[in-house]
């Protein structure tokens, strides 16, 4: 019984692990690297994506498997919006 339990656990756990990682994934199916504060993204990047989307309000940011960035936010409707700039600050991309 106690054997059955642990796989049963192990599997949910497996599957968790699976579905965060998958979910993790860019707009385009990038593989993100890792959350990058705000505050933490390279100088200029944020001016940057308030130009390109001056009515969103931009919450979270990422650094993608190729080097870019990817800046999320919402706009005053409520819609996701984001920004994805490369290493340089160029913007690649406007969602």
């Amino acid at each position: 019984m106690r054997r059955s339990v642990l796989i049963a656990a192990l599997l949910i756990v497996a599957v968790a692990v699976a579905v965060g990682a998958w979910s993790l994934g860019g707009s385009d199916g990038e593989s993100v690297v890792g959350v990058v504060p705000l505050e933490q993204l390279p100088a200029g990047f944020m001016s940057t994506a308030r130009k390109e989307l001056p009515q969103v309000k931009f919450d979270r940011a990422w650094k993608l498997r190729n080097g870019n960035f990817e800046i999320r936010g919402k706009d005053a409707k409520g819609k996701a919006r984001e920004v994805e700039l490369n290493a340089k600050g160029q913007v690649v991309e406007v969602d």
